[in-house]
């Protein structure tokens, strides 16, 4: 059968295709300026927010990078500032993305300033990590009271076997006042690359 996509990354389909070199498969390249059907401000418009390494991916179909990245315009040069004194008068927020097996758990801290600005001021990685463990790190680290702190929708999903969520346990360990993210990304994301 005929499979067609752009290259995810380094992933199965590079595993496939050129790591193993199967003979049983056939890949062909494609690069996207060479559809006739799509709209050339699509080409232009992918080439002017993309950095070099999705350039190569999205646009002349290279596996050129790790499959999962969503901010791929991100650059440190950009988007890294040096450390300085968070005024007390900013937005405290801190984001929770719950994790134990497979996907390891993290905890971002941040500020936003009048103009909307987000500054990511601390960050927490938990693997294998129970969320009474996690949540007692999170507490050490955060001394001030937060205007919000958000997480994956699926944590305010009840178990089927505790009828709790995720932020439940959270909360019943100290971290009060979750409240569950719009699941609806394409927006965010296309408005975050856009910048």
């Amino acid at each position: 059968f005929w499979s067609t996509g752009t290259p995810n990354g380094m992933d199965w389909g590079d595993n496939l295709f050129f790591a193993m070199e199967d003979p049983e498969h056939k890949l062909f390249i494609v690069r996207t300026d060479q559809n006739p059907h799509l709209p050339g401000r699509y080409y232009a418009r992918l080439d002017r927010i993309m950095s070099e390494e999705m350039r190569a991916q999205f646009l002349r179909a290279e596996f050129v990078v790790l499959s999962g990245h969503i901010l791929h315009n991100f650059r440190d040069a950009v988007h890294m500032v040096e450390p300085f004194p968070v005024p007390r008068h900013w937005t405290q927020v801190r984001a929770l993305d719950p994790g134990y097996a497979q996907d390891p758990a993290c905890c971002l801290w941040g500020a936003t300033d009048e103009a909307g600005h987000l500054f990511i001021t601390d960050e927490a990685w938990f693997e294998k990590t129970l969320i009474r463990d996690q949540a007692k790190e999170i507490l050490a680290r955060g001394k001030i009271a937060y205007d919000w702190t958000v997480t994956d929708a699926a944590a305010a999903r009840p178990s089927d076997d505790t009828g709790k969520s995720t932020i439940d346990i959270y909360a019943e360990n100290g971290i009060e006042g979750i409240v569950s993210a719009d699941k609806r990304m394409n927006p965010s994301i296309d408005t975050l690359l856009d910048l």
